[in-house]
């Protein structure tokens, strides 16, 4: 992940881990659950007692198989969305000597080192602030690190960002 550039210093390649698993799995779950009830609604029809099919009339439905199997595809649909979108592998930053790139799914963006006018740092994330003359009119205010989300290390992170800019870990003196 780290790699040395020699004369460059140190270089990352920063990449989302996935974390949409609960809910691709529910919507799966969901379609799945759909599909046997409209195969079971189908079998009914045929296997059920008369007296099943006259008091439980609406499970035999001839209508129910379409509208299950319309909800299974739309949850297959949802979860194909999901799993196109749940930007497994995209890489969402690269940070090298001329500062951090930052991609994403409109475009990506390049920031110098001294576009950067503050770090805070969180439990589980590491919040870098532009300065307002290096993002623009539409630019984003700050980048996010959500080290929970990333497959780079909140150490690793960490090392490379005091590597670049020392100066934004400096804490500020306490006046007695």
């Amino acid at each position: 992940m780290v790699r040395d550039m020699s004369k460059a210093g140190f270089a990352i390649d920063v990449h989302k881990v996935a974390d949409n698993e609960k809910r691709l799995a529910l919507f799966l779950g969901i379609a799945f659950l759909f599909i046997w009830v409209a195969t079971i609604n189908v079998s009914l029809q045929d296997m059920a007692p008369r007296w099943f099919q006259r008091q439980f009339d609406w499970l035999t439905d001839e209508n129910i198989p379409t509208i299950f199997l319309s909800m299974a595809f739309a949850s297959l649909i949802a979860a194909g969305g999901i799993w196109v979108f749940s930007g497994h592998g995209d890489r969402l930053f690269q940070i090298d000597a001329k500062g951090i790139a930052s991609g994403g799914a409109f475009g990506s963006r390049q920031y110098r080192w001294m576009d950067f006018e503050r770090l805070d740092r969180e439990v589980s994330k590491m919040v870098l602030h532009i300065k307002s003359s290096a993002r623009g009119g539409y630019g984003p205010a700050k980048l996010v690190f959500d080290v929970s989300k990333l497959d780079c290390s909140g150490p690793q992170l960490e090392a490379l960002l005091v590597h670049y800019r020392p100066d934004l870990y400096r804490t500020k003196s306490l006046k007695g």
